[in-house]
C-alpha cells in the first residue's frame, strides 16, 4: 500500500473508529424446542418465560402444558396460561418451543480510493442473528471474486450510521484492475449461508 493510499485510509477510519459495543446477538435457530420439564411445585398458573435471550425478535411459538392427564397445546401464547380448571388441576409439565426470525445482513461501502491499479474499498457490514463478524466478498462487474474478507474492524459509529456495526467494518484492496470504469459490489454471509448485497460503487481506474 502506497504512503498517500495509507494516509487517506488512515484519516478516515479515524473519524470513523468504534466506540458503541455491539449486539448480544443469537443463540439458537429457528424450531429450538426444550425438552419437556417439571412443573415444580406445580401450578394452576403458567407464566411464558422472555426469550429475548435466544436473539432478535426471539418468541415462543408454542407451549405444550401437561396436568398429570391431559395434554394441552398453545400457539403463540404471551402472558399467563390458567388452567381450566384453576381451583382443582395445576401444570405438572410443559415443553416450550422458540422461533427466532432470521435477519438478512446489512451494511454499505463508505469510502472507495484509486492508486494506479489498486482499487480500495472500506464499509461495514453486520448480522444482528449472530455475534460472529460476517464475511464479505466481490464481484466486480458481475464476476466474483474468490478471496474472503471478514468485516471486523473497529471505527467509531456516528448516528447516521447502526450501532449495531461498530468493529464491523472491512477493507477491501484489490490490485491489478484493469482501465476502465468497472462496477464493485460487495456482498455479505448470512449467518445462515445466503449472501446479501450490502452496497456497489462506479469506480474508474484510469
Amino acid at each position: 500500500m502506497s504512503k498517500r493510499w495509507t494516509v487517506v485510509l488512515g484519516a478516515f477510519v479515524l473519524a470513523v473508529s468504534g466506540l458503541i459495543a455491539p449486539p448480544a446477538g443469537a443463540v439458537g435457530e429457528p424450531g429450538v424446542c426444550q425438552p419437556e420439564q417439571d412443573i415444580n411445585p406445580p401450578s394452576p398458573v403458567f407464566v411464558v418465560p422472555d426469550v429475548s435471550h435466544f436473539g432478535p425478535g426471539a418468541y415462543v411459538s408454542w407451549v405444550k402444558l401437561y396436568d398429570g392427564r391431559n395434554l394441552s397445546h398453545y400457539e403463540r401464547p404471551t402472558g399467563s396460561i390458567v388452567h381450566p380448571s384453576p381451583s382443582t388441576d395445576a401444570w405438572r409439565g410443559v415443553q416450550i418451543c422458540v422461533e427466532v426470525p432470521n435477519h438478512q445482513p446489512a451494511g454499505e461501502v463508505l469510502l472507495t480510493n484509486v492508486e494506479g491499479r489498486l482499487v480500495g474499498l472500506f464499509g461495514y457490514a453486520y448480522d444482528v442473528d449472530t455475534v460472529v463478524p460476517p464475511y464479505v466478498y466481490l464481484k466486480i462487474d458481475g464476476r466474483r471474486q474468490p478471496q474472503w474478507w471478514r468485516a471486523d474492524r473497529p471505527w467509531v459509529s456516528t448516528p447516521t450510521f447502526a450501532p449495531e456495526a461498530t468493529d464491523r467494518s472491512y477493507l477491501i484492496l484489490v490490485p491489478d484492475v484493469p482501465s476502465g470504469e468497472h462496477e464493485f459490489c460487495v456482498y455479505a454471509e448470512d449467518d445462515r449461508g445466503g449472501v446479501v448485497n450490502v452496497g456497489c460503487k462506479q469506480i474508474v481506474v484510469k
